[in-house]
């Protein structure tokens, strides 16, 4: 697992990719990344089963952009014998009044 530091993203990093999925019928708004040498991304080597990442997706504050950009990639050169990374994904929704 890798993220990227949101403060070292802009606008000109990101990409809309608009896509149509077929099973539900609807267009769905997909955002890339492309890669920018201002980026900071940070690399999770070490996870415990018991240990969790989690991403701000939104904030009403007018400062909060919040930019969660991550990815998983294949690191078998480091370790060979890697057991497969599984991922669990679960959304919140929190509001303060």
């Amino acid at each position: 697992m890798a993220l990227v530091d949101g403060s070292t993203v802009v606008d000109t990093d990101i990409v809309e990719d608009c896509r149509t999925d077929p099973s539900v019928d609807i267009e769905s708004a997909l955002w890339l990344l492309q890669h920018s040498p201002g980026q900071h991304w940070y690399y999770f080597s070490d996870m415990k089963p018991n240990e969790f990442i989690l991403f701000k997706g939104y904030d009403s504050e007018d400062y909060g952009n919040p930019r969660s950009a991550h990815t998983a990639f294949d690191n078998r050169r480091a370790f060979p014998d890697a057991t497969p990374r599984e991922s669990i994904e679960t959304r919140f929704f929190v509001y303060f009044k």
